[in-house]
């Protein structure tokens, strides 16, 4: 078909190539070395009409009528359609990829969100957005928290949960009037059944007035307790979390001992916002058996204390 449109192409030309051919002539005259028409017209001023073949698209300004050839690429379609047409359909796609780049965008936002948020209640540093490095979207925000706090005159709190300490610890050693302490193994415990009451009051002879108001005379020490549900244990995982106590029951500061299952304790403690330690002693354990597994015990959930003096 190409070809077809090609001869007759090649036919239409003819006639109008002659034409140009006697105009370029005659612009090129010349008399006593002036030539009068030079200025008249350009060379080959006649347009020759083409019959375009659109296989591999083509543009047409508007207003311009003309015979074409469409549909004959042999593999792909050919889209015929007013630019205005085609321009709709190039802001629908650039809809559709902006839409997609803000969905990517919203969980970006939302973890800036969460950071900014826990920056402004005191939080820093347990944020959401994790400080890989000293730059992006953390670093951004770190900075401009320190600037506002730096216009407010506040001071900082910090993170109050230290992860090296653990929630709750037991002091294993004794020296030069410090305690030494060594994490309980969390791997051994229910996280979701550890239950804190840090600083609990102690009431000394309340009474109810004669107007029906309670009369409270508050102890000025106040007591914590700590206790939490082990995970299934095996005998020797038992074996361990029993050495942790004992060690903590035999360390030398005159206090701690076997006989009242004394030790000390250090304990997140929500209250201070941060770390507490004390004396506790440690109820009565009952330890219920599961089944025995080559030839070694396996423990039900085990109910563990730690009650302060």
């Amino acid at each position: 078909m190409n070809k077809l449109i090609s001869g007759i192409n090649t036919v239409i030309s003819i006639p109008f190539k002659k034409i140009n051919d006697m105009l370029n002539t005659i612009r090129d005259v010349g008399v006593a070395g002036i030539k009068p028409f030079k200025g008249l017209w350009g060379k080959n001023p006649l347009g020759i009409p083409r019959i375009p073949a659109l296989a591999q698209g083509g543009y047409v300004k508007a207003n311009t009528p003309q015979l074409a050839m469409i549909g004959d690429n042999r593999h792909q379609g050919e889209v015929v359609a007013p630019e205005g047409k085609l321009q709709e359909m190039a802001d629908a796609a650039a809809g559709r990829a902006g839409s997609v780049t803000a969905n990517a965008l919203i969980p970006v936002i939302e973890r800036l969100c969460n950071a900014i948020i826990e920056l402004e209640q005191g939080g820093f540093g347990h944020s959401n957005l994790v400080p890989v490095s000293n730059t992006g979207l953390y670093r951004i925000v770190e900075d401009e928290k320190k600037k506002d706090d730096k216009r407010h005159g506040r001071k900082r709190k910090g993170r109050a949960y230290e992860k090296q300490k653990g929630l709750v610890a037991v002091a294993t050693r004794y020296s030069a009037g410090t305690y030494h302490y060594e994490k309980i193994n969390f791997g051994w415990v229910q996280t979701d059944t550890i239950n804190s009451t840090p600083d609990q009051i102690t009431d000394l002879d309340d009474f109810v007035n004669g107007d029906g108001y309670l009369k409270r005379t508050v102890l000025p020490h106040t007591r914590s307790k700590w206790e939490a549900n082990t995970s299934i244990l095996y005998e020797n995982q038992v074996d361990q979390f029993i050495q942790l106590l004992q060690k903590g029951f035999h360390v030398k500061d005159g206090k701690c001992n076997e006989q009242e299952r004394h030790l000390r304790i250090r304990y997140f403690n929500e209250w201070k916002h941060g770390y507490a330690s004390g004396h506790f002693y440690v109820p009565d354990i009952t330890f219920s058996y599961k089944t025995v597994l080559d030839d070694m015990l396996v423990y039900q959930p085990i109910r563990f204390a730690f009650i302060e003096y």
